[in-house]
């Protein structure tokens, strides 16, 4: 049996659980008080050492381990964890703590506790956007990638800038071209799955994600709005999360069928120009080539295809060449089989910048900041640079 520990044990410490809203797999545990990493002990292993700094770490119940964790403490007194969003495995650490002594309480009453004890005083705005921005992020190398912005991210890029601010022109553009592949991994990427009807779409969904999301059949046309599943993708060293949409077949005999079937095929295209990369999908004994080209004049122009050809153990070894030789950038595969489809996922992490991304890039994670960094490349004097720098830095929030 445990025993449970005496409050007077510790200082107080007090202790909230926040968890971000849609399908994040993240639990945020911040803790706030003084004898923080007395508390911890037996808990959580290694206990960062590092104000700012962080590290992973498992969280341990009864000498058992239960979970991996990112602990930061972002001061003396203020300890963030961030783990898998399991409710058991939240409880379970929260009611560890409490029998260490912390009061659990609710955000709010923290947010005004710390207020109140001056512990709630935040270095600048970016900071303030950053605690957040963290309980929407939907795996931990978009927190880190949030943290990193208040250490060698962001601040540090804008105070470089400050020192010297004729080097803005080139330094916003490569902020802004690292946020685009910050926000996949903080938010996730949307993949449309699109094709002709019977093609393989579903069966492809069914096989990326790992579940029986979508109706598999022979009839071309089943799926006549669509199917999503979510699922978390590895690469490179990066996490983040996908969403596949499977699509209703492209066909324009289908799209003249009914008012059903034609808002289906409407609701297809929308959905391809809205992804974030499109992986477009044939059988093997199918020419692609005009359907591939239809798909691409309707994407944006920066948007990524991806050519997959599936129903491949059908071919024959002469015919499998042959289409290796006419479509040397496509995927060849079998979705019914699983043959080869794990180089999509890497596939798609290396055509969306994801793979090898470094987290201590300088990116922008608000709108606020991204239309701030957008005008210091519109800035005419270092004055107005620096003036730019310091309404992103300081700014208030509307």
């Amino acid at each position: 049996m445990t025993q449970k520990l005496q409050s007077d044990d510790y200082p107080k410490v007090y202790a909230s659980l926040v968890t971000g809203r849609g399908s994040a797999a993240i639990a945020s545990v911040e803790l706030y008080g003084r004898g923080l990493e007395r508390m911890l002990e037996g808990v959580v292993s290694p206990i960062p050492k590092k104000i700012g700094g962080m590290c992973l770490c498992e969280i341990q119940i009864d000498g058992r381990r239960v979970d991996q964790a990112l602990a930061a403490f972002e001061s003396a007194d203020s300890l963030l964890l961030h783990c898998h969003g399991n409710p058991i495995i939240a409880e379970s650490l929260l009611k560890k703590l409490s029998e260490h002594g912390a009061e659990i309480v609710s955000n709010r009453r923290l947010l005004r506790i710390k207020l109140e004890s001056g512990g709630g005083t935040l270095p600048n705005t970016i900071a303030l956007e950053a605690a957040l921005a963290q309980y929407d992020a939907q795996t931990f190398s978009g927190i880190e990638i949030i943290h990193n912005q208040l250490t060698c991210g962001l601040v540090s890029a804008m105070e470089t800038l400050q020192a010297a601010p004729q080097a803005a022109a080139w330094t916003v553009k490569s902020i802004l071209d690292a946020t685009q592949i910050a926000a996949r991994i903080i938010r996730g990427v949307k993949c449309v799955i699109a094709g002709p009807p019977n093609s393989g779409k579903s069966t492809l969904l069914n096989a990326l994600c790992g579940t029986e999301t979508a109706i598999v059949s022979d009839t071309a046309g089943t799926t006549r709005d669509y199917v999503t599943a979510d699922t978390d993708v590895r690469s490179g060293g990066i996490e983040y999360k996908a969403e596949f949409i499977d699509t209703a077949g492209l066909d324009a005999e289908l799209a003249g069928k009914g008012d059903v079937d034609a808002e289906s095929q409407r609701a297809s295209i929308e959905m391809i120009r809205c992804s974030d990369i499109v992986i477009y999908m044939q059988s093997a004994d199918d020419d692609a080539a005009c359907g591939k080209e239809n798909i691409r004049r309707i994407l944006p122009v920066d948007t990524p295809l991806l050519h997959v050809i599936n129903k491949t153990d059908l071919c024959g070894e002469a015919e499998l060449e042959g289409l290796k030789q006419k479509y040397p950038d496509s995927l060849h595969i079998s979705a019914s089989k699983g043959w080869n489809i794990e180089p999509i996922a890497d596939t798609i992490s290396c055509l969306l910048g994801i793979s090898g991304f470094d987290t201590a890039s300088a990116v922008c994670f608000t709108q606020r900041q991204i239309s701030l960094t957008e005008q210091l490349a519109e800035c005419k004097t270092d004055e107005d640079v620096q003036g730019t720098v310091k309404e992103i830095l300081y700014g208030k929030l509307k």
